[in-house]
């Protein structure tokens, strides 16, 4: 009869947990749809499953209350176009459990776009038979840069049609506006030999496959050469909206 208690016991404990896991899967499911959804629909499942002094971690450092998050995706200062959870591990402890994930994400977050994979920590507490979250912590993945930069990226307009508008083309050239919001970053593409034409002034950070990034200044209605230039990606660090307008040579 002992043997027979002992043994019962943990397959109860162990039932409990399986119940509480599916539970918390289930919200994390559920969060993940909210984030896609934006606005107050993601306000609204926020509100239901963050505990009232949750406390998120972004990949940048900064951090985040409870309010201050559902503000971010009710005024649209938040948005994800892409989020996938790769791999959700959950823990659970009595009434206290630990998740964690491998995602991608593509996000928009105060005008700057995040595009990468992430590691997820999510540490859960059980208030009043309901599973809260009360801490969030994402840490971005730095990808080889091979991985992440290939040489061969695609053309411009390709890589990312928001940006970059292939407006005209014969068979010799093809032209191409560019636009790039404040904060903005493109996808990472490659030219052929241009030329380029500042239609405002522009300040541009360029980073390349190599790790390395510098920075640039266009006055508006100045012109330059430029060779073919393999992978790289570039961001708006100035002020207004940069718009430059591109003819390559095929």
């Amino acid at each position: 009869m002992l043997l027979v208690f002992a043994l019962a016991v943990p397959a109860t404990m162990l039932a409990q947990g399986s119940k509480d896991e599916q539970q918390i899967r289930a919200i994390s499911g559920e969060l993940v749809t909210a984030f896609l959804r934006g606005g107050t629909d993601a306000a609204t499942v926020l509100d239901k499953y963050y505990a009232d002094e949750y406390t998120g971690v972004r990949g940048d450092g900064t951090v985040l209350t409870k309010a201050q998050e559902i503000e971010a995706y009710k005024s649209g200062s938040f948005k994800y176009q892409a989020n996938e959870v790769k791999d959700l591990k959950i823990s659970v402890y009595g009434k206290s459990a630990i998740s964690t994930s491998l995602s991608f994400s593509d996000n928009v977050r105060n005008g700057k776009r995040f595009s990468g994979n992430t590691r997820n920590v999510r540490y859960w507490v059980k208030q009043q038979g309901s599973w809260k979250c009360v801490y969030y912590q994402t840490t971005r993945v730095l990808e080889p840069a091979s991985a992440q930069m290939p040489q061969n990226a695609p053309p411009s307009y390709v890589a990312d049609p928001a940006v970059y508008k292939l407006v005209g083309e014969n068979d010799q050239f093809r032209i191409i506006m560019s636009t790039k919001a404040v904060g903005q970053r493109d996808a990472w593409h490659s030219h052929f030999a241009n030329t380029v034409y500042a239609m405002t002034d522009c300040h541009l950070r360029t980073y390349t496959p190599d790790g390395q990034s510098r920075e640039s200044n266009r006055s508006a209605g100045s012109a330059y050469l430029q060779p073919a230039i393999p992978s790289h990606s570039a961001e708006n660090i100035g002020t207004a909206e940069c718009r430059q307008l591109i003819v390559e040579r095929k």
